[in-house]
């Protein structure tokens, strides 16, 4: 194992050892993203009416935003957010694309302001 080194040792031998185990290591997915890659999706919405959803505006919520496995429902209602879900659901399963077809407007159920 390169875990444990007896002393004295030699500093060299210490760096590589080091960099055996960073090269090893790899990030474990995000919650969302592993949700994503089985096939589910993931969406943040907000019960505040009149001012959405803005994933940036706190630091818990901005390493969802930078993920982009999470759909930002940004000023549409939970449930219009879940209607629409259920419509696209299957269009997906035909090969659709998830993210561009949440983020097309539907009957104004999210204003364009909103994704830009």
């Amino acid at each position: 194992a390169d875990d444990y080194m007896i002393k004295p040792f030699d500093s060299k031998e210490l760096v590589a050892r080091v960099k055996a185990v960073l090269r090893r290591y790899q990030p474990a997915p995000s919650p969302a993203s592993a949700a994503a890659a089985a096939g589910k999706a993931v969406v943040m919405t907000t019960q505040v009416q009149n001012e959405g959803s803005d994933l940036a505006v706190y630091a818990t919520g901005r390493p969802l935003a930078e993920d982009g496995a999470v759909l930002e429902a940004y000023d549409m209602t939970t449930e219009s957010a879940l209607a629409k879900l259920m419509w696209l659901l299957p269009l997906v399963r035909a090969g659709g694309d998830l993210r561009q077809l949440f983020y097309t407007p539907v009957s104004l159920d999210i204003l364009a302001s909103a994704l830009n």
